[in-house]
């Protein structure tokens, strides 16, 4: 049997290709639905505030900037304003930019094909291949737990993608306006700008190789530099920083360990994609060198950036998302070429496209569990659930002059509505300047001094006769600290239903004892 009795015909392939993608996008959405995580709260925080008159702070009366994602808290805040939900808007509004980046990727896509896959046209490319390409942005099931997060990723994502390709989906009068694109990466992410000057920098590169003017650019790169001077005088004038709070909070002085994390974070993040990455590095190699510089400075500096960094704390490789739109580009262009010298490329590709299907799928059982994704169980199933109840129970039973210390510091400060100290330093200017690093910073006398009503603990597994097992060390010093053991009562504990975790609200005795 020749490969044309197991597939028809091009036709058939690429309907299969385009159904198991809309079938997988569907999927993801419901499974993902109502997924927030906790960090997302601290912006929903600031942008309640600011839409209630309150400027952009955390605690009513301080300004610390202690978000990551000025555009993003601006947005939810005219949503605020207008009544919406911030969880269901960000949703909503991050699915509209990725299938926004569907759009622009295909465009990109088939308006560039033969300049980047030489001899190639559209009427002489087969579909199915240039679907393919679609399609690994619908199998990643992580651009769809982010979408539901209500974090800025897929923003940042869309506007990484549509900045990296700017000249190659737009026309000639557009290539005095890229710098909007890259003004707007660079506020929807506190680190923005440094993609925004990676992109730059590969451009200048790209056209000195190339022999081509560089007027365009340094017209687009000098407005660039005159918005970010005026933002950062505003940043200065507002919270008397040049830097965000965040900054201080998720670096140190001296770090030993970050560059080692980021390392093994990079290579977590090759082998997701180990499966069609080959491919790509075919379609970024179809040319000489210097005709996809470019494309190769780019990707070769956000590895090393991101690497250098350490990544992130959150699972599923965050910082590297933006990178697979780009990995997916490629690995069409790779396709179109190693489609001429397989005779069953069609057989092999469908098996490929299954294989990571499969892969996929489980990746999400794992992550989330049956139960999760078919939204079994869920009034107690997840952490957020029991976050907001503690925030809730908190606002019930305290005053607005009372204070609460958390190192969870998203969705229990925005339901309880009090003044919250962050024990971890994001949304606190003492504890952050501290700079021993993400989650190493904490000073108990600190907490201790402003005598909160309520603390939180976290403890995995659950607290048992040996006591509470802390996973931060931060609570575990503040747990033992004398002030703390004579002057705290555990108050309350709400238990996970299936994983070995608990939450302990430990609230302060009527008397204080020094």
């Amino acid at each position: 049997m020749d490969e044309k009795g197991f597939i028809k015909d091009d036709k058939i392939l690429s309907r299969f290709i385009l159904i198991i993608s809309l079938l997988l996008i569907i999927f993801y959405f419901y499974a993902t639905w109502d997924f927030p995580i906790d960090d997302a709260y601290i912006s929903f925080r600031y942008a309640r505030n600011f839409a209630e008159g309150n400027g952009l702070v955390y605690n009513i009366g301080e300004r610390v900037e202690g978000y990551s994602n000025f555009f993003w808290v601006i947005l939810n805040g005219v949503a605020i304003y207008f009544g919406a939900n911030p969880l269901y808007f960000s949703t909503i509004f991050s699915a509209i930019l990725y299938v926004m980046l569907l759009v622009v990727f295909w465009k990109a896509l088939w308006k560039n094909l033969e300049e980047l896959s030489p001899g190639n046209t559209q009427e002489n490319i087969p579909r199915y291949i240039a679907l393919f390409g679609i399609f690994l942005l619908a199998v990643d099931m992580r651009f769809f737990i982010f979408i539901s997060s209500g974090l800025e990723t897929q923003c940042f994502i869309t506007l990484f993608f549509i900045s990296l390709f700017w000249n190659w989906i737009t026309t000639e009068r557009w290539s005095y306006v890229w710098f909007i694109s890259l003004a707007l990466l660079c506020f929807v992410r506190a680190d923005g700008f440094i993609y925004a000057g990676i992109i730059i920098l590969a451009q200048f590169i790209n056209l000195l190789t190339n022999k081509k003017p560089l007027k365009k650019l340094i017209i687009n790169t000098g407005i660039l530099l005159i918005i970010l001077s005026l933002y950062s005088l505003w940043r200065w004038l507002y919270y008397h920083d040049i830097l965000p709070n965040t900054y201080y909070a998720k670096t140190s002085i001296i770090n030993y360990e970050q560059e080692v994390f980021g390392i093994a974070y990079t290579l977590k993040f090759l082998s997701s994609i180990s499966i069609f990455v080959f491919i790509s590095l075919i379609g970024l190699f179809t040319h000489p060198i210097k005709k996809n510089i470019y494309f190769l400075v780019a990707l070769l500096l956000v590895f090393l950036y991101v690497t250098y960094i350490g990544g992130d704390w959150m699972p599923n490789e965050r910082f590297y998302l933006s990178l697979i739109p780009v990995f997916s580009f490629f690995a069409v262009i790779g396709a179109i070429k190693i489609e001429k010298h397989i005779k069953y490329f069609k057989l092999i590709l469908l098996i490929v496209i299954i294989v990571i299907v499969i892969f996929n799928l489980f990746s999400l059982i794992h992550y989330m569990s049956i139960r999760r994704i078919f939204h079994l169980g869920r009034t107690y199933q997840d952490d957020d659930k029991i976050l907001t109840e503690i925030g809730l129970y908190i606002k019930a039973n305290s005053s607005k002059d009372d204070k609460i210390a958390v190192n969870f510091a998203g969705i229990i400060p925005y339901y309880s509505e009090r003044y919250t100290i962050d024990m971890t330093g994001l949304n606190d200017k003492h504890i952050a300047k501290l700079r021993r690093g993400l989650h190493k910073n904490w000073d108990v006398d600190y907490v201790l001094s402003k005598k909160p009503l309520y603390v939180t603990f976290y403890s995995k597994p659950k607290m048992d006769e040996a006591g509470i097992h802390f996973v931060w060390g931060g609570s575990k010093e503040l747990y033992y600290h004398p002030l703390f053991q004579k002057n705290y009562s555990l108050h309350k504990v709400w238990l996970h239903p299936v994983r070995d975790v608990g939450y302990y609200l430990f609230k302060r005795n009527d008397n204080w004892n020094e």
